[in-house]
């Protein structure tokens, strides 16, 4: 049962971060290609790589200081379309694109290489956010240890608090088991615990988030 400290978690999420922002310029209003390359994205991540023959490609929107992104996999050669908007204005990858980004990832199977595969994921469903177009996860902050005292007024805890708030990783015979801890202030404070579920071999997960607890109302962006 391999477990890892908070700090380590959030130096790859801030790696990512930094590796994808540091290649972007001010992207125009509305829906566009974006420039990014995301192989230097991904080569933080030491235990992770895309597969060959598939490359990730991205679109951008902007509105102002707001904005948010979609990221695809799709075989190198294949032409990138100019993004065309559907109902609700969100714009879907192409025909030759893989149906989940994580499908296109490969790595060294170890336990490391798991949690970095949810990191990941988090940062990409997250890719290009800014202001009004931040997501929840954008809000979360990785915790190891009890954020507060659990007797806190004005708390309510939906469960015991676990014994152990460290990121872990347990393999029960062909399954890995990520789970990791976080707290929030957006919109209602809550702790939260996020747990995938992979196969031996295949980096795209089974997803669940459950509220521990939940306190005050918190903020909005």
């Amino acid at each position: 049962m391999p477990t890892y400290a908070a700090e380590d978690l959030t130096r790859w999420r801030d790696a990512i971060i930094a590796a994808w922002r540091d290649q972007l310029d001010e992207p125009p209003e509305g829906w566009s290609i974006s420039p990014a390359d995301f192989v230097p994205v991904v080569a933080v991540l030491p235990s992770l790589a895309i597969k060959d023959p598939y490359v990730w490609r991205a679109y951008q929107y902007r509105a102002r200081d707001s904005g948010h992104g979609r990221v695809f996999a799709v075989p190198r050669q294949a032409e990138w379309p100019e993004p065309a908007p559907a109902g609700g204005g969100e714009v879907s990858g192409p025909p030759h694109a893989l149906g989940h980004l994580a499908d296109s990832l490969e790595g060294d199977a170890s336990a490391e290489s798991y949690v970095q595969a949810s990191i990941l994921r988090r940062e990409m469903d997250s890719f290009g956010t800014a202001g009004h177009g931040s997501t929840r996860w954008d809000e979360c902050r990785i915790v190891d240890a009890a954020p507060f005292d659990p007797a806190l007024d004005g708390w309510e805890w939906r469960e015991e608090p676990p014994d152990d708030w460290r990121p872990r990783v347990d393999v029960v015979g062909d399954e890995v088991v990520v789970r990791i801890y976080t707290v929030t202030s957006f919109d209602q404070e809550q702790v939260c615990r996020h747990t995938d579920v992979y196969r031996r071999g295949s980096y795209h997960p089974e997803t669940r988030i459950e509220v521990v607890a939940q306190g005050p109302p918190g903020y909005v962006t």
